[in-house]
């Protein structure tokens, strides 16, 4: 940065961007609002630089962050129409059409004659339409797809379609979240218990779409589908289920943990429960395939892997080390239970009180 730009105050800077953005710079004006947004100390400054820089994202196509900067100067303008009607444009984009019909619907009540309120109103109501249309026609589609799955006369050919548009149709929000209302979980639940491999892949794959960063649904589905069930599949014999069920696992944690992590902006999200009590299962279950008989060589590397990945290090940077001494003392207990008896419980007090 030049000592001229250095001297630059807000006001400048705003001016600066506001130039920038008619001329069809839109990072360049984005820069030059940040910079002022770092300089203000007036709220009301901010929220402007705010609603400036959101139109700045709308057009490089940076959607999340524009509803981001429109919220926050809604924040502190409720009643700013413009930042409004930005963030249900950046709604909108985003597929979140329930979100982008409220906010637009506020702009024309506002604003009854503006045109542009009027156009995107109407845009939404024919989305949410389709969208709805869209989504019963998904629900025929899922059941008739676990209905191939779970008929142990359809042919192989038509089982492994219906495998893998069920995988395919997860990895879509709205497909995920179809699966899930479509009872899906208890229909994956039967899927793994079935002797073939191919079917038990697809179940875990689908579930793979189903907790991919979302946080309560992957808490729903830890507890409706137990730690149990995840561990014995990873357990078993095949190397290749193991590491699927290995990923599975891995994308649960880190739904959890980041779910945990993560700014929280409305009311359904704010009352989610603590995912501790999942975490810490999840954990114990691990733990216990350590000297269980039954567990795989594959099993068993899977569960020591994701142990490692899970458990923090000590670290400045985190002193909370209440996990680490948790899975420490769970593992320590595991150890005793497990291995001490071998040598005679009598022995092993009398050994300790020696020493």
């Amino acid at each position: 940065m030049s000592g001229g730009e250095k001297q630059k105050e807000p006001g400048a800077l705003k001016e600066e961007g506001n130039t920038l953005f008619k001329a069809g710079d839109m990072q360049g004006a984005a820069c030059c609002y940040t910079k002022a947004l770092k300089l203000t100390d007036s709220q009301a400054d901010s929220a402007v630089l705010y609603r400036n820089r959101s139109a700045c994202y709308l057009k490089l196509e940076e959607y999340s962050k524009a509803e981001a900067d429109a919220s926050k100067a809604l924040d502190t303008d409720p009643g700013d129409v413009k930042a409004r009607f930005r963030r249900a444009q950046a709604y909108q984009k985003l597929g979140r059409l329930d979100q982008a019909f409220l906010d637009a619907q506020r702009c024309a009540q506002l604003e009854p004659k503006t045109r542009a309120f009027q156009d995107l109103l109407r845009q939404l109501g024919t989305q949410i339409q389709q969208k709805s249309a869209q989504l019963n026609s998904t629900d025929a589609r899922v059941q008739q797809m676990f209905s191939v799955l779970l008929d142990s006369s359809a042919k192989d050919s038509d089982r492994q379609k219906a495998a893998q548009n069920l995988v395919v149709l997860s990895r879509d929000e709205g497909g995920a979240e179809q699966i899930f209302r479509n009872d899906g979980v208890k229909l994956i639940q039967k899927l793994l218990l079935s002797r073939q491999e191919d079917v038990v892949l697809s179940a875990l794959r689908t579930l793979v779409g189903l907790c991919t960063g979302h946080q309560s649904r992957t808490m729903a589905i830890v507890n409706e589908l137990g730690m149990d069930q995840l561990c014995a599949v990873m357990g078993s014999g095949s190397s290749t289920v193991s590491l699927a069920a290995c990923h599975l696992l891995q994308v649960m944690f880190e739904a959890l943990t980041e779910g945990m992590k993560r700014e929280i902006r409305g009311k359904d999200e704010a009352i989610l429960p603590e995912p501790s009590k999942e975490l810490r299962s999840m954990l114990r279950h691990l733990l216990e395939m350590m000297p269980a008989p039954n567990v795989s060589g594959p099993g068993r590397d899977s569960a020591i892997n994701l142990l490692v990945k899970q458990v923090p290090r000590k670290s400045l940077k985190n002193p909370d080390n209440s996990l680490a001494l948790w899975v420490i003392d769970q593992g320590t207990k595991h150890t005793w239970m497990h291995v001490f008896p071998l040598f005679g419980t009598s022995k092993c007090f009398r050994s300790s009180k020696e020493l």
